[in-house]
């Protein structure tokens, strides 16, 4: 189980490394993202908007545990009357992307140096990660990235 402290510190952790997203946030359920991204200005694009963990458990009596569910939304917020071009309209979706891959780079790993850690210190299930485009939320295009960590642990 990861705690929205612990959470909250490994993003603390990255985001030097990551200087195309200039604003984070952390939010519960749509209607807070919602408002988020519609306060969220043009200048501060990229937003990395953290939604709180849920979980669930799984497993049987000696071998069970916490599932964490972590969603993470990349976002720029665009105004779509000047988009001219399908391709100007596509640009989003990859300028996003490159700060995406930075992003999964740097959750999946603690450093360059020692690629066998990831940097929120869990047991991620590298199966579950589902990456999804995002349009017009609240005039923001971008993506979602959906992962999920096990965790055995004693009750």
């Amino acid at each position: 189980m990861i705690e929205p402290n612990t959470l909250r510190e490994k993003i603390a952790e990255i985001r030097p490394y990551i200087p195309e997203i200039k604003s984070v946030k952390f939010v519960v359920d749509d209607d807070e993202f919602a408002a988020e991204l519609k306060d969220h200005a043009v200048n501060d694009n990229i937003l990395l908007v953290v939604v709180v963990p849920s979980f669930n458990g799984f497993g049987k009596e000696d071998e069970s545990g916490i599932r964490s569910f972590l969603q993470f939304f990349l976002m720029e917020k665009i105004d779509f009357k000047h988009f001219k071009t399908q391709d100007q309209y596509i640009d989003v979706f990859q300028k996003v992307l490159i700060v995406l891959r930075k992003f999964l780079k740097h959750i999946f790993h603690a450093s360059e140096s020692d690629e066998s850690v990831n940097c929120l210190s869990m047991n991620l299930d590298y199966s579950s990660l589902k990456i999804n485009p995002v349009t017009k939320k609240s005039q923001c295009n971008g993506w979602v990235i959906e992962i999920d960590e096990e965790k055995y642990e004693d009750f």
